[in-house]
């Protein structure tokens, strides 16, 4: 009787690796039929307005530079009487010589910069493969839900089998039991 409910409706442990059972196996085809038919249909739709992937990280780093352009000439006239003799009366806060060039290491516009490399550029190039790979499981789609309907196919007749058991074998031995 054990043998009949594990091979049937699986194994009855928390325990991993566990055997789901013939009646589990296809629920879980079942399941990855309705999961491809939604990802199918989401492909279509979800990558509809990608240009910005293209656009933004350019306009980025524009505004990067720009920002840098516009602090990098400003300049503090030097009120020190003796340095007022010296050829150059001009002082370059360090704060603008730290901000930086967004392309020049150690500085805080290239903080910035490498920071929205390491996270937006490549949070867009995980958006374009998935949209492009989104392509091919909308593609072969069918194809795949094919293979899974053979394989759920292919164990109906197993499950038959045990539902044959069940009312010819297992049925008549429990009725005879309780007598």
């Amino acid at each position: 009787m054990t043998f009949y409910t594990n091979t049937l409706d699986g194994q009855n442990i928390t325990t991993t690796p566990r055997w789901i059972g013939v009646t589990g196996i296809r629920k879980v085809l079942s399941d990855t039929n309705a999961a491809l038919d939604t990802i199918s249909q989401n492909s279509q739709t979800v990558f509809t307005n990608t240009t910005w992937t293209s656009t933004d990280p350019k306009n980025f780093e524009g505004l990067l530079d720009n920002t840098y352009k516009k602090f990098s000439s400003r300049s503090l006239t030097n009120r020190n009487p003796a340095a007022s003799k010296k050829v150059q009366n001009t002082i370059v806060p360090i704060y603008i010589k730290n901000y930086g060039e967004y392309t020049k290491s150690n500085t805080i516009l290239n903080t910035i910069y490498q920071e929205f490399s390491t996270k937006i550029k490549a949070s867009i190039t995980l958006i374009d493969q998935a949209k492009e790979q989104s392509k091919y499981v909308s593609q072969n789609s069918d194809s795949i839900k094919s293979q899974i309907n053979n394989i759920d196919t292919s164990l109906q007749p197993l499950s038959s089998t045990f539902t044959d058991l069940e009312s010819k074998v297992i049925n008549q031995w429990i009725d005879y039991v309780n007598i």
